[in-house]
């Protein structure tokens, strides 16, 4: 397959996935269901998730360099997770109103890891701010 044929594939879908966007935009201006808009908005969620992943493990495996540097990153994220679970608790929170919740043991600490996860996450790129711009004040 050539590449002007893949551009000109690409095109046409495009084209039609515009198409079926406007065509929704009108039926929502006309019946005001939004519906349709939001499956429509899934579908290409899913479909760019795809096609990130497939053209993301292809990369990887395009060179050796660069299926090290990938695998080490998914090491990092792997143990940035472990170290927020092990933090975690499945301990219930007292507040007011915390009956009208349907929280489980798990679903608690899954919430608590994913806080804890973002607390590093914010605090590493915060200090990596911090870092290039001091380090690009004494160049």
């Amino acid at each position: 397959m050539g590449k002007s044929l893949a551009i000109r594939i690409v095109g046409i879908i495009a084209y039609i996935l515009f198409g079926i966007s406007l065509l929704l935009a009108v039926l929502f201006f006309i019946n005001y269901n939004e519906a349709p808009m939001l499956v429509f908005t899934y579908i290409l969620t899913a479909i760019a998730m795809g096609t990130t992943l497939i053209f993301s493990v292809i990369g990887m495996f395009q060179s050796k360099k660069s299926m090290i540097n990938s695998l080490s990153v998914l090491g990092v994220i792997a143990v940035l997770v472990l170290i927020s679970y092990l933090m975690s608790s499945s301990e219930m929170p007292t507040f007011f109103g915390v009956e009208g919740f349907k929280l489980t043991g798990s679903t608690l600490q899954l919430i608590d890891t994913s806080l804890f996860l973002l607390y590093i996450l914010m605090a590493s790129s915060f200090i990596g701010l911090i870092y290039t711009e001091i380090r690009g004040a004494f160049k």
